[in-house]
C-alpha cells in the first residue's frame, strides 16, 4: 500500500501537467477553429467568422433550439494562410494543401483545402450552435464527394435527423456546399446532449406530433 502511495504520488504531477496541457490545448484549438485566419495578410483569411465569435459569446451565435428538423449552418473562407496554419498545427503538410504550384500539376489542378480543415467547421458548429454546448462527438460518417479550391467560400449546415427516444443522443446530417451548389462534405454525426437539452427536444418533438393534422 505504501508503494502505491509513492508511486500515486510520484505520478500525480505529470498527470496534473497533462490534463492541464489538455485543458490549454483544447482552449487554444477552439479558437484556431473558430478564428483562424483574422490575422491573415491582406485579409486572406476567413470572410465570415461567425463560428469563431461563438467562442467569445458573440450573440450572432446564438444556440438553435434542439427540435427534429431543427438547422444551423455558417459560411467561412479558408484562404491560403489558413490552410497553411492548419498544417503546420496537423502536420498536414501535403503539397496538394499548401504548394499551389505542385497543386496545379496535381489530379485536382489547383491547392485544395483539407477534409479535416472543412470537418472542423462542423465541429464547431455542432459544439457551440446545434446542439451546442455540451455536446460530445460520439461517431461520424463522412464523404467528400469534390474538391474545395483554397479561397473558396462555403456553407456548412447542420441539420437534427433524429432523437433517440431513450438515450440523449441525436443524429445530425452535416453538409458543406461551395457557392455553385456543389457538395464537398456530407455524412452524420452521431452527438451526446445534456440531459436538459434533450429532454426538451423531445417534447418539442412530441408536441410537433400532436398538433400535425390528422392524414386524410
Amino acid at each position: 500500500a505504501a508503494a502505491a502511495a509513492a508511486a500515486a504520488a510520484q505520478a500525480a504531477p505529470a498527470l496534473l501537467a497533462s490534463r492541464v496541457t489538455g485543458a490549454v490545448f483544447s482552449r487554444v484549438f477552439a479558437r484556431f477553429v473558430g478564428g483562424m485566419g483574422a490575422a491573415a495578410a491582406g485579409g486572406a483569411g476567413i470572410e465570415a467568422n461567425r463560428v469563431g465569435a461563438a467562442v467569445d459569446g458573440d450573440e450572432r451565435c446564438s444556440v438553435v433550439p434542439l427540435r427534429l428538423g431543427a438547422s444551423a449552418s455558417v459560411e467561412r473562407i479558408f484562404g491560403d494562410a489558413d490552410v497553411r496554419l492548419f498544417a503546420r498545427l496537423s502536420g498536414d503538410t501535403n503539397p496538394l494543401h499548401v504548394d499551389a504550384e505542385a497543386a496545379s500539376k496535381g489530379r485536382f489542378g489547383r491547392a485544395v483545402v483539407h477534409g479535416a480543415l472543412l470537418n472542423s467547421v462542423v465541429s464547431a458548429v455542432v459544439g457551440t450552435r446545434l446542439p451546442g454546448p455540451g455536446s460530445v462527438y460520439l461517431a461520424q460518417e463522412l464523404r467528400f464527394p469534390a474538391p474545395l479550391a483554397v479561397g473558396t467560400p462555403f456553407r456548412t449546415e447542420v441539420t437534427v435527423i433524429d432523437v433517440s427516444a431513450r438515450r440523449p443522443i441525436v443524429r445530425c446530417r452535416t453538409q458543406c456546399v461551395d457557392p455553385t451548389g456543389v457538395v464537398v462534405l456530407e455524412g452524420h454525426v452521431d452527438v451526446a446532449v445534456p440531459l436538459s437539452v434533450i429532454r426538451q427536444a423531445r417534447a418539442a418533438t412530441e408536441h410537433g406530433k400532436s398538433t400535425a393534422p390528422a392524414a386524410p
